[in-house]
């Protein structure tokens, strides 16, 4: 299921099907696995939960989730406060993704808290996103808080072309995370000191958070660190803090230390920065070549990112095709009349330019043999086409009435295993027999066979490992998207919707048209009469 969240303001915004709800909060409520919410608004104002695994959120433009809390203070009523708890720093979050959210994709969206801290408070953490959950995808999101910004409390959290800002441990938690591609930016926030991170790594992670191919920007003058060593009370288990900073660019301004966060705290932790930058020298405080482990890990994380956001890509290419094609087809079934008239009226003209033209080519008022059969012969090609067309529409009625009663959350998600497994672009090696099985699940997709796609076997065949190749073929399906959008019948769609009445008066206004050139082609004809082959 799609849901398109908007209001009633927005709804001209929305370019696709699904269902349309007004906020955040119902589609959260309503989402199954493997949804995808689109938000068409602006900005969502409020503290959002995400509890579904397998879900996608895609912000259509960059749209805003935000919300005003931190640690200490009072819970609102709205929220459910007594009027005596605080937040706590968890609570503090403008959206929290639970554990059972694995596999949660956001796409194109600002996650902010907008508190900002004042002299004298306590408990000034301000998360604005937290994950508890494992294997999400972060593409494209721009966190934006002061202290506490990203909480990462599970592993294998992938981020890439972020925007992170802060200052005091602002990227902070427990579990593994790369994130990669990104910039991020270490504020100065009243007279505090500014920590990028704050590692709270369990013994059970192995790796911590790796920074990578990442540029560091800064503002203000106060004293800036890489980050502290976090040991929190209650830890499930035994911390260990890591942090890896490879291909980082620093600037003058930033201490390259992880301290520790209190006196008296262990000094179990490790930071690592391979191949980095500040001011333009070079930064290595260990040999690469130490830390294959953490490459290692760090390659297959970003070959797995950018294969899946291939497999997303081609799955919206298929889906952009198959949602053309019902759009046309609901729209052809509606005006089957006026269509099959106006190929009637078309062909007619055709003839008649046809005996027109085969009578500029003689003398004037000169006899034409078989004038008729001459004509008829020229344009039989054109009566063929009309037959075809009522075959076509026939098969439309039966297309549509299937169309409605198909599992299209089904449809794709099993489309996208099958492109997973057999896609050339997806592999390292395909041949024409992996070609002819895709190909034959694509036409089965096409025309909604869903039992013929569930009769795919997979076979777990070595993806394509050359990222340069993944990157340009997610470029030219990127580009196939965009001419497919172009072609696309919006003038005739609206809210999602067709607009039969539209489309309707469109075509009889192609009719009348047909009908006055029409008129003007007998009227010459008629000029030429009497001729031999005119007189019918």
């Amino acid at each position: 299921m799609k849901y398109l969240v908007s209001k009633k303001e927005n709804l001209s915004k929305i370019d696709r099907d699904g269902k349309i709800v007004e906020t955040l909060a119902e589609a959260l409520l309503a989402a199954k696995e493997y949804d995808t919410i689109f938000l068409y608004d602006d900005t969502y104002y409020g503290k959002y939960v995400i509890t579904t695994s397998h879900l996608t959120i895609i912000g259509v433009t960059k749209a805003k989730i935000t919300y005003d809390a931190r640690n200490g203070m009072i819970v609102r009523k709205e929220d459910g406060g007594d009027g005596v708890k605080t937040y706590g720093t968890t609570g503090s979050a403008s959206l929290t993704v639970k554990p059972s959210a694995t596999y949660l994709r956001l796409e194109n969206l600002i996650i902010e808290n907008s508190y900002h801290r004042v002299p004298g408070n306590k408990g000034n953490q301000n998360v604005a996103f937290k994950t508890e959950a494992c294997f999400g995808t972060y593409t494209n999101i721009d966190f934006i808080s002061e202290q506490d910004t990203l909480y990462i409390d599970a592993s294998d959290n992938y981020f890439d072309n972020c925007y992170i800002e802060g200052d005091v441990d602002f990227i902070f938690g427990s579990g593994d995370a790369i994130i990669n591609n990104s910039t991020i930016k270490m504020l100065q926030i009243l007279d505090s000191n500014a920590y990028l991170c704050a590692p709270d790594t369990y013994a059970s992670s192995k790796y911590g958070f790796i920074f990578a191919n990442t540029r560091v920007i800064s503002s203000g003058n106060n004293k800036k660190y890489l980050g502290r060593a976090w040991y929190p009370g209650g830890a499930k288990e035994m911390v260990i803090p890591r942090v890896l900073f490879y291909n980082v660019d620093f600037p003058q301004d930033v201490d390259l230390r992880v301290i520790t966060m209190h006196e008296g705290d262990p000094l179990n932790f490790s930071y690592y920065i391979v191949n980095s930058l500040q001011a333009g020298k070079v930064i290595n405080n260990i040999e690469a070549e130490k830390l294959n482990s953490y490459f290692d890990y760090y390659k297959a994380q970003y070959n797995n990112y950018l294969i899946n956001r291939l497999a997303d890509f081609i799955l919206a290419k298929e889906c952009l095709l198959y949602q053309k094609a019902v759009y046309i087809a609901k729209m052809n079934y509606a005006i089957k009349d006026q269509i099959i008239e106006f190929q009637n009226l078309k062909y007619k003209l055709n003839y008649l330019k046809t005996k027109e033209d085969i009578l500029r080519s003689i003398p004037y008022n000169q006899n034409v043999d078989s004038l008729e059969d001459k004509a008829y012969k020229a344009t039989e090609p054109n009566l063929k086409e009309i037959e075809e067309t009522k075959t076509i529409l026939s098969m439309t009625e039966e297309y549509i009435e299937t169309s409605d009663d198909i599992n299209h959350d089904a449809l794709e998600f099993t489309m996208r295993n099958i492109i997973l497994s057999l896609h050339p672009y997806v592999l390292e090696s395909s041949n024409d027999e992996t070609l002819k099985q895709y190909n034959t699940y694509l036409e089965a997709f096409i025309n909604e066979d869903l039992d013929e796609l569930l009769k795919a076997k997979y076979e777990d065949l070595p993806k394509c490992s050359d990222i340069k190749l993944i990157n340009k073929h997610i470029d030219d399906i990127k580009e196939e998207i965009s001419k497919i959008k172009n072609e696309f019948p919006f003038e005739y769609i609206k809210n999602g919707q067709i607009d039969f009445e539209k489309l309707n008066d469109d075509y009889i206004k192609k009719i009348i048209n047909l009908k006055a050139d029409i008129a003007k082609v007998e009227f010459r004809l008629e000029e030429r009469a009497p001729i031999s082959g005119l007189e019918s």
